[in-house]
């Protein structure tokens, strides 16, 4: 039972809906391809869809489909809600393929213009993802970490955790300040699914992020969502680089996505 209950635990439900979507793609050589289906079910974070072209993991879509204004996070006014995403399940059968895509953003991957063709991968996919890409330039694998500027995700080599620099402060919009305050931090799929969470400390903090303490084996490249605890504030945030060790403590240099951190969280210490 308690197993059953850990994997029921989301922050947002997977509904059951049948919704008109128009899918965008690119192949290889940087040709454009669409396809207009309908979901199998939606959620805060992803949707599910039947397509007929191929797709492979870590590939970015751009959908535009009449989602509910409660599951949207932006443009809630307008008729369609039109976003990035990218392809993190596959299940191949017949002539079509159920695809499941983690919704990413009104702007697309940071490198995306240049080649839309490019694959996305986390590090917690597995090492065999490139195995089906054809050879050559443009299907070379690399982790993908998300970035606060427009142009999203940037491209990062992987390293042996502890070997992370800490982010450079002269690239820094805004200065770090110390802070005690507490924040949960929760690893999630695309369809919110917790996969890891924890209770935490800040080291320092800024309007566009912060240093975490943590016990836990978080990796440059997730994407967490970090959570004030006791307060309002939330946002997604990219861990850019892992410091320390677990003996003295693992620290995470996260960047916040979503929102900048309120005033009241730079004067508390």
């Amino acid at each position: 039972m308690g197993s059953d209950e850990s994997k029921e635990r989301r922050r947002s439900l997977r509904f059951p809906v049948a919704l008109p979507v128009h899918v965008k793609g690119w192949l290889n050589d940087g040709t454009a391809w669409e396809e207009d289906t309908s979901t199998d079910d939606v959620s805060e974070g992803g949707l599910s869809i039947p397509l007929g072209c191929e797709v492979r993991l870590g590939q970015a879509l751009q959908v535009r489909l009449p989602l509910p204004k409660r599951l949207r996070s932006y443009d809630r006014e307008l008729p369609e809600f039109e976003t990035f995403t990218l392809v993190r399940r596959i299940n191949r059968g017949g002539e079509t393929s159920r695809v499941g895509v983690m919704f990413f953003g009104k702007q697309p991957p940071r490198g995306f213009i240049d080649r839309p063709w490019a694959r996305y991968l986390l590090p917690s996919d597995p090492p065999d993802s490139m195995d089906d890409a054809p050879e050559g330039p443009a299907t070379q694998p690399f982790v993908a970490a998300f970035g606060a500027a427009a142009g999203g995700w940037e491209p990062l080599s992987p390293e042996p955790r502890g070997e992370h620099p800490a982010p450079d402060s002269d690239r820094r919009r805004w200065p770090r300040l110390p802070s005690l305050q507490s924040f949960t931090l929760e690893l999630q799929d695309e369809w919110g699914v917790v996969l890891k969470e924890e209770l935490t400390v800040a080291v320092d903090i800024s309007k566009g992020g912060a240093c975490l303490r943590s016990a836990m084996d978080f990796r440059a490249g997730e994407v967490l969502l970090v959570q004030e605890a006791g307060g309002d504030f939330g946002t997604r945030a990219t861990v850019h680089a892992v410091t320390g060790t677990p003996k003295d403590a693992t620290l995470l240099h996260v960047e916040f996505l979503d929102r900048q951190a309120p005033g009241r969280l730079l004067t508390e210490g």
